[in-house]
């Protein structure tokens, strides 16, 4: 839908990846992806893996992407319907603003020390 009625996409433009923990073969995990951060022309895709059970966290990722006009290669704002969208994905409760990846990584393995 973007790239047809915008002529727009996301381009990555940079990522931030976190190994805390190996995966082993044939092990079953879980992913989780939030969006982390909006504004009018970036996005920030939060994603993170824990083993099966949820309770031991193993790698986080966050990547930057920037909104780009395909036609002149520009970075362009997200049109009102996209922020729609976005809005409606992001929980403004969760906010990676000011915090390093160091930071992110004590949070989740608080929050998921929780996890029976």
């Amino acid at each position: 839908m973007v790239y047809s009625q915008f002529q727009c996409g996301w381009v990555a433009y940079n990522s931030n990846i976190s190994y805390i923990r190996s995966a082993i073969f044939d092990e079953w995990v879980r992913i989780y992806s939030r969006i982390a951060y909006f504004d009018a022309h970036t996005l920030v895709h939060e994603y993170y893996m824990t083993n099966d059970a949820g309770n031991e966290l193993k790698t986080l990722l966050w990547s930057t992407l920037k909104y780009v006009d395909i036609r002149t290669g520009k970075r362009a704002e997200h049109q009102p319907e996209i922020l729609e969208v976005l809005e409606a994905m992001f929980d403004p409760q969760f906010n990676i603003q000011g915090l390093t990846p160091k930071d992110r990584i004590a949070q989740l393995k608080a929050q998921i020390s929780t996890v029976v």
